[in-house]
């Protein structure tokens, strides 16, 4: 799709004849930082995807004499969605849809990414596979015959209709849902696990994934993802896309981001920011033991 397509596509979008407006969507349509600043990816990476959308069965081309969203609104709305603190209604505004045609639209994204997931997050199969992964991993942290690292964090979330709040309330008094992951030396997802609320141990979360009894021969099949929730189906829809936005060399700049400045100033998140400093120490006296 070459340039000038993109932009028209993009100017499509455009949900007010304000000046003010036009001018903010036509300096991110240009500007390739602001682009990735608040789609998470870059255009091209973004397209990439739109390709792979129109050709899944996901994409509706018959809506009943109406004109059927477009596989760019579909993807670009989505994107803008899990990449910004808003509303549905907000998202829906700004892409001149329904709020209910975007409801139906980001489950179509999504169940386009969950058929993907599999093909993107996956142990390796072979053992010539899990060798360059551990080769590569003692490259880039020195420890040696480990092909990943697993560990849990908890997603923020509102409290899930007709759920009690206590049992979803982690240790920072937050509702919560956790996502446990194992990641290889790109920090490309190997496997995850997610759905349990936030207040059950990572321990106990471990113990009931599928990877816990998988480890003993860390066996090559790929991922069998299940869904309980519209959320756990998000967070994991949001990992596939961290993958392939790794598969295409598409990071983002981390100076948009002020991840520690916002840890260190919030009371709870400072005491977090100081266990991982902790964790940390700890994780490389546990290396400099198995490499001296």
């Amino acid at each position: 799709m070459g340039k000038n397509k993109v932009n028209l596509c993009l100017l499509e979008l455009l949900t007010s004849s304000s000046s003010e407006d036009e001018e903010d969507w036509c300096i991110l349509i240009n500007n390739r930082q602001e682009f990735q600043k608040y789609f998470r990816l870059r255009r091209n990476t973004a397209e990439l995807l739109i390709q792979k959308f129109k050709q899944c069965k996901h994409q509706r081309n018959d809506h009943g004499g109406r004109a059927p969203i477009s596989a760019e609104i579909h993807i670009y709305s989505f994107l803008w969605f899990a990449g910004n603190k808003c509303t549905m209604k907000d998202v829906a505004q700004r892409f001149n849809i329904t709020e209910s045609s975007f409801h139906r639209a980001k489950n179509r994204v999504m169940d386009f990414l969950m058929e993907l997931g599999p093909t993107i997050i996956k142990f390796p199969r072979t053992e010539k596979e899990k060798q360059h992964l551990a080769d590569n991993f003692r490259k880039v942290a020195g420890f040696p015959g480990t092909i990943g690292c697993i560990d849990g964090t908890s997603i923020p979330i509102r409290t899930p209709a007709h759920k009690i709040k206590c049992t979803y309330v982690n240790r920072h008094d937050m509702p919560s849902i956790t996502l446990q992951g194992i990641c290889d030396y790109k920090r490309r997802f190997l496997d995850i696990f997610t759905g349990l609320p936030g207040k059950i141990h990572d321990s106990r979360v471990f113990k009931m994934s599928d990877i816990s009894r998988q480890l003993p021969e860390i066996c090559g099949q790929t991922l069998d993802i299940k869904t309980v929730t519209t959320i756990t189906r998000f967070i994991i829809c949001c990992c596939i896309l961290h993958n392939f936005c790794i598969d295409a060399d598409d990071f983002l700049n981390n100076e948009n981001i002020c991840y520690e400045e916002r840890i260190q100033s919030d009371p709870v998140g400072e005491s977090e920011w100081q266990a991982r400093k902790r964790g940390e120490e700890k994780r490389n006296y546990i290396k400099r033991s198995l490499l001296y």
